[in-house]
């Protein structure tokens, strides 16, 4: 019989995606209105993709004060029409290594708790021992380079580049196979 962890549980629906998490993330590349003024949160919409009409709706603006703000703010006409594209590519690779990130780290939890009842010498499903016995294949010293080099290049100037990480392990994958056969 399994407990039921409560706390656990609360720390889970805590950390839950919100309805502003979209205004939030988009905040946080959107230059010059960092303040919680309708120009900011419209912007942080349109930079998280939503088009004009939905970001006035979701930051409660009407379209005609948009363009009343596009004609008498230079900065904001800027931002909202000249960079947007810039700031929606910078705001998609920040994404991709932030939801990258948590979820390789929720893996390595998962890859913790099956290693410990192996250790434990704890009962195991079916289901937790093939995991084990996948699990052991991909801790080696080589695949622990392989992530240091690959997560080591993630800057703000260069940033994580995912392709070339899904590239690599296909290639590594490809090259172990050829040298099994």
């Amino acid at each position: 019989m399994q407990r039921t962890d409560y706390k656990q549980m609360d720390r889970i629906r805590q950390l839950e995606v919100k309805p502003n998490d979209a205004y939030a993330t988009g905040e946080s590349v959107v230059p010059f209105y960092t303040d919680d003024t309708k120009k900011a949160k419209y912007l942080s919409f349109r930079v998280n993709c939503f088009s004009v009409a939905e970001s006035c709706k979701l930051a409660d603006v009407h379209i005609k004060t948009v363009r009343i703000w596009r004609n008498k703010d230079p900065q904001f006409y800027k931002v909202d029409v000249e960079q947007m594209e810039g700031l929606r590519q910078r705001l998609s690779s920040q994404s991709l290594d932030i939801e990258f990130t948590r979820n390789f780290r929720l893996i390595m939890q998962k890859d913790f708790h099956v290693i410990m009842k192996a250790l434990d010498n704890a009962p195991m499903t079916k289901l937790d021992e093939d995991y084990f016995l996948k699990l052991r294949n991909h801790y080696t010293p080589q695949q622990l380079a392989m992530i240091k080099q690959l997560l080591g290049g993630g800057t703000v100037d260069k940033p994580f580049d995912f392709t070339k990480f899904v590239m690599t392990i296909k290639r590594e994958s490809e090259s172990m196979e050829i040298k099994v056969e």
